[in-house]
């Protein structure tokens, strides 16, 4: 048996009441509309309150509407969660623990204004590659992931970067 994964609309909820009823109706409407039900084995999902499978009964009971073959393959419907959205709260966790160290919080604290200069400086970039060295991306303030990445695109280039830097301080421009 194989398995496929499709992507079957895209809904702008912003204007919307994200709860989970409303979202479950969002969700019911396209998997009626395609003539799905009980054809889904998975649904991905973030880990929100909001999750219309925090509410699995309406789920169940949509799948039910087509009779007891489609409730039985119910009970094999499989919640994924997404793995970026886990992953971003055991990073933050780490990296909340890590910045009660004073070394580690004045070193993020370096990298991210050293990000923020490369973003804003196209001569320091421009000599960054030069040099042969990989940017230090940006981080978004809520996604603890992309300040992994930055920490770790760091430490992985850490001597080179000390030594770019001192090149750069002695450069005439």
């Amino acid at each position: 048996e194989s398995f496929h994964s499709h992507l079957l609309d895209l809904v702008d909820i912003s204007g919307s009441p994200q709860t989970a009823e409303y979202l479950y109706e969002i969700v019911s409407s396209v998997i009626k509309r395609y003539k799905i039900v009980g054809k889904i084995s998975s649904i991905t999902s973030d880990n929100g309150a909001n999750n219309i499978l925090r509410h699995s009964d309406m789920l169940c009971n949509l799948m039910r509407l087509s009779g007891p073959e489609t409730s039985m393959k119910t009970k094999n419907l499989h919640h994924v969660n997404c793995a970026r959205h886990i992953l971003n709260g055991l990073l933050r966790t780490t990296v909340q623990t890590m910045k009660e160290t004073e070394s580690f919080r004045r070193g993020l604290e370096h990298i991210t204004k050293l990000a923020r200069i490369l973003k804003k400086s196209s001569l320091v970039r421009i000599s960054l590659a030069v040099a042969g060295l990989p940017e230090i991306p940006s981080a978004l303030e809520s996604s603890w992931v992309s300040v992994w990445d930055q920490i770790a695109k760091y430490l992985d280039h850490y001597d080179a970067y000390l030594k770019w830097f001192e090149n750069f301080q002695d450069s005439p421009n």
